[in-house]
């Protein structure tokens, strides 16, 4: 009897540890990637262990409700007419927890799954105007998509991918049937890496799309959006609800500083004020721009660039330097961003922003931006020794290499 109480005990405690040790909901794509305002849509998820699902958390306003008819996990959501476009968040919420926030996209227009058997020019999937497809990116692969217009017809083509949080770079073109180009973009100003073309359809008849990643990437985290008619509003807003906005308030937009800099030459620097974002673009080759500006110690300065997302085609190369040109920190444009830099500095004084086109090249569409302002709050971590009474097991401690361990016989 004792026994079989001890075992029964036993197997409690047990399934208690595994349901306190189970792992939390994980959303890996919602389908479809947006929601219509004034509709009611089921909207799938797709993820890992998402068992036992509760409710949908929203950032915007919405009426949401379980729908467990089918084997996948869905819910029956319904967003209010008066919705304007914009980007949303959802966590799922189950038995084991809740996930991360996921992206979508808030749209009025209409719109249908891809067929994913797109991938050549004479299997091109018909798109209605106007009409969206929602669509995965395979590797090395493009997506084809016709349409038809009319002679002197304007209609806007976009793919909506970075601003979901899609890894997808989408490169984007229109051809006629005969493959001829038309017109092509990679990034469009205001939408991030995203591409949008305002097309003048010079003859009735049909047309096609290609869609693929400039880096020719894929897969199925490479989801995409792809529009055709009234263009999104840029930037593309994010809706809170009420009782959300109520607890947020605005961003100040800090100063611009527009106009010609000094070449950096001694004593030629434009001083400037900070927070505060510099405009400027490359007019001769090797260009140099300089700016002055005064930190205080301790003080956290971050320079973020910008150029491809402002549609400018140039790198930019930011360096921080002494007023006597010694280099104190310096960072080159990537893929991943477009040129950032954080310095800590130790002293108070005058310092110097030098700015260049990382390949010396000059243009009248060679422009940037570099923003300036103090870097949020981070986090650290620290380690803690525990003592467990009894036992005689030594806690490995950190220490500098070169200092002694006195655990160590001498």
């Amino acid at each position: 009897m004792l026994r079989g109480a001890f075992l029964l005990l036993l197997a409690a405690a047990g399934l208690s540890g595994w349901a306190w040790c189970a792992a939390a909901p994980s959303v890996q794509r919602l389908e479809p990637l947006g929601l219509r305002p004034g509709t009611t849509s089921r909207l799938t998820v797709v993820g890992d262990n998402l068992s036992g699902a509760i409710d949908l958390w929203s950032s915007f306003a919405s009426e949401i409700a379980v729908d467990d008819r089918e084997k996948e996990v869905g819910f029956n959501v319904t967003v209010p007419s008066d919705t304007t476009p914009g980007i949303g968040a959802l966590r799922f919420i189950g038995t084991n927890g809740a996930s991360s926030p996921h992206l979508l996209l808030i749209d009025p227009m209409p719109a249908v799954p891809s067929w994913g058997t797109n991938r050549s020019s004479l299997a091109a999937q018909a798109v209605a105007v106007p009409g969206a497809v929602d669509a995965v990116c395979a590797e090395v692969r493009s997506d084809y998509y016709r349409f038809t217009g009319k002679r002197g017809q304007r209609l806007t083509v976009e793919v909506v991918a970075q601003r979901i949080a899609s890894p997808l770079d989408p490169y984007l073109r229109i051809l006629d049937l005969d493959r001829r180009e038309l017109a092509e973009t990679d990034d469009t100003p205001g939408l991030g890496s995203d591409p949008r073309i305002d097309f003048k359809c010079p003859r009735s008849g049909a047309y096609l799309i290609e869609v693929r990643d400039t880096r020719y990437g894929g897969g199925p985290r490479y989801r995409y959006r792809l529009r055709l008619g009234e263009p999104l509003p840029a930037p593309l807003p994010f809706l809170l609800k009420r009782e959300l906005a109520a607890h947020t308030s605005p961003l100040e937009e800090p100063p611009r500083l527009i106009g010609r800099a000094p070449s950096g030459g001694p004593g030629q620097c434009r001083l400037v004020s900070w927070p505060a974002i510099i405009e400027g673009s490359f007019s001769k080759a090797n260009q140099r721009d300089a700016y002055e500006l005064t930190v205080a110690q301790g003080d956290l300065l971050l320079l973020s660039g910008r150029t491809r997302s402002l549609g400018s085609p140039c790198d930019l190369f930011l360096q921080l330097q002494t007023t006597n040109g010694t280099k104190i920190a310096e960072a080159n444009a990537n893929s991943a961003d477009e040129g950032m830099l954080t310095n800590r500095f130790n002293e108070s004084g005058p310092c110097r922003l030098i700015v260049e086109e990382l390949n010396g090249r000059a243009g009248s569409t060679l422009r940037y931006e570099v923003r300036l302002a103090k870097a949020g709050p981070g986090f650290s971590l620290a380690t803690r020794r525990v003592h467990r009474p009894g036992s005689a097991r030594r806690t490995p401690r950190l220490r500098r290499a070169d200092q002694p361990d006195p655990g160590r016989a001498r």
